[in-house]
């Protein structure tokens, strides 16, 4: 038994590991995602840093007195915190500057769906920080809310505030309709020593180091391709592409979302990687971009929800030659990797990265050969 830095863990629903030993956390996470994609464990390789101190985001909810997580088990109710110990330092103050006004703010209750203020979402990356309130806009005092926000505006520390809106019924923290009451709506990062900008409301890695060394990884794994083409799908605002644009003539980014796609271009430009092309597109429409005719390498980094059967074979009739899989989701690459088989593909080498330490999540890195 382990000795949990958190004060109200078994309580708080956000971490589930912490009375574990780091060490048996990740061989844990090794024999879990072994067993579930057939793969030898003692060959598959572990990658982590600092078990405590790591995110640079926190989706918290409004309490009496204070913001916090949702009670394990009562869901509707809220473990209020001073402090959130897997989160770095930065963002603890900012989490502390939100609860000096969380008394005069109307919580929202979850389970009677009245009051206002829902979510405090908190970022803080290397390079900016954010903190965007998400409110009930059905609720009947959402002005005075506004005008604590306001004030809250003047006095924090954070670059960037934003008021977010969402209907009484919703339970998501990421708004599509929002306001801008300090700085701006975009956030800056630094992966593998390059700039990168992302919407506040967006994706983005929540652990900076374990991100920049998992794209190094990659980046070695297409080192000694000597390939033609790199094509990045689901590539949000264009993290692998970039990255690994010294190795290939062309690079092609592709990503669903138009935000994303918007920054990646902005990225692309940053970054002066003019052999990287950037298209809005669902990845189950693969199969009508029109590709040169050369040897394709992929790399696939979906999201929690994985990707959907018909995306996988219009991506393997175009029959890649390689492909590197990014899964944050293990279970579900596992149910996926039968169509990957069947085609011909095998796991080749598979690594662990341990973006979430203290929880049961971990980011899987496989690369699919052909033979």
């Amino acid at each position: 038994m382990n000795t949990p830095q958190c004060e109200k863990f078994g309580a708080c629903g956000g971490c589930s590991l912490q009375d574990q030993s780091y060490e048996d956390q990740l061989a844990g996470k090794r024999k879990l995602i072994a067993e579930a994609i057939g793969f030898p464990e003692e060959a598959i390789s572990l990658h982590y840093d600092q078990p405590y101190g790591y995110r640079n985001r926190m989706d918290f909810i409004f309490g009496e007195q204070k913001i916090g997580q949702r009670m394990k088990g009562r869901w509707w109710e809220t473990v209020e915190l001073d402090r959130c110990p897997i989160s770095n330092d930065r963002l603890n103050v900012l989490m502390q500057e939100v609860n000096a006004i969380a008394p005069e703010a109307d919580a929202f209750d979850a389970k009677k769906k009245t009051g206002t203020f829902k979510n405090a979402v908190i970022r803080t990356p290397a390079l900016s920080s954010s903190v965007t309130f998400v409110l009930n806009e059905e609720s009947p005092l959402l002005k005075e809310a506004e005008a604590l926000c306001r004030r809250f505006a003047e006095q924090t520390s954070a670059e960037n505030v934003l008021i977010g809106y969402t209907p009484r019924e919703s339970g998501v923290s990421i708004v599509e309709k929002f306001e801008v009451i300090k700085g701006g709506a975009f956030l800056k990062e630094e992966i593998c020593g390059k700039p990168f900008e992302y919407h506040s409301q967006g994706f983005f890695q929540n652990n900076t180091v374990m991100a920049s060394q998992m794209v190094d990884y990659v980046h070695g794994l297409l080192a000694p391709r000597n390939g033609s083409l790199l094509l990045d799908l689901y590539g949000g605002v264009g993290v692998f592409g970039i990255c690994c644009s010294d190795l290939y003539p062309e690079v092609i980014t592709a990503e669903a979302h138009p935000g994303s796609v918007q920054s990646a271009g902005h990225n692309v430009e940053a970054n002066g990687c003019t052999n990287v092309r950037c298209i809005e597109m669902d990845i189950k429409n693969i199969h009508l971009v029109q590709l040169p005719d050369k040897p394709t390498d992929v790399i696939l980094d979906p999201p929690r929800s994985g990707m959907i059967p018909k995306a996988i074979r219009r991506l393997l009739q175009r029959s890649p030659d390689y492909i590197v899989y990014v899964s944050c989701n293990p279970k579900q690459f596992a149910q996926e990797l039968p169509q990957f088989t069947d085609a011909g593909y095998r796991i080749q080498s598979a690594a662990i990265f341990d973006l979430f330490p203290q929880t049961p999540h971990a980011e899987l890195v496989t690369e699919l050969v052909r033979g």
